[in-house]
């Protein structure tokens, strides 16, 4: 059959020469690092202002393309400049960054001073296993009637959505301890 055609045995005869590569030499490099060069840290600060304008005043907002003829405006004898599609990645970090930033500041929360804290403890230490039966708003009234005073209430006392935050967060931690045993 097959070992009589001409072809196999010109396969038979032909020696193949297997190379040793290192182990790894196949892999891609990571995201980023795909091809040459990157130029945009070169001309962050100009895209960061060029989004600036663009923040203040919605008629002023440019595209990618649009901030690329600036920049190529602005350097004339600059042959490595970034693309379209680099501007278009740093602006969309730029946003996200200025949005954590934002979230950031507003997630600051207010210590509650160890006075008001530990009766919230107390709270839920007689309550026992009845714990879900309290309502971050009941506690909040007791807590204001228990610390007000004929002056009202102390300048630390907290304000009525930090307590309920932190005492919804202490019946979680209690509701895995009494769930434990």
């Amino acid at each position: 059959g097959n070992a009589d055609m001409e072809e196999y045995q010109l396969a038979n005869t032909v020696q193949m020469q297997v190379s040793h590569k290192l182990l790894g030499w196949a892999r891609r490099p990571k995201h980023g690092r795909q091809y040459s060069a990157n130029y945009i840290s070169e001309f962050r600060k100009d895209i960061e202002e060029l989004c600036d304008t663009g923040c203040f005043r919605n008629e002023r907002k440019l595209n990618p393309q649009t901030m690329l003829e600036f920049i190529k405006a602005k350097y004339p004898d600059r042959y490595t400049l970034p693309g379209e599609i680099e501007i278009k990645q740093e602006i969309g970090s730029l946003f996200l960054k200025r949005k954590m930033e934002k979230t950031r500041k507003n997630k600051t929360r207010k210590p509650i001073p160890k006075p008001y804290l530990d009766k919230l403890r107390k709270y839920l230490e007689k309550a026992g296993r009845d714990y879900a039966e309290l309502k971050p708003k009941d506690v909040f009234a007791k807590l204001i009637s228990q610390f007000s005073s004929a002056e009202g209430l102390q300048s630390d006392f907290p304000d009525e959505k930090t307590v309920k935050a932190r005492f919804s967060g202490l019946k979680t931690i209690h509701k895995t301890a009494w769930s434990v045993t």
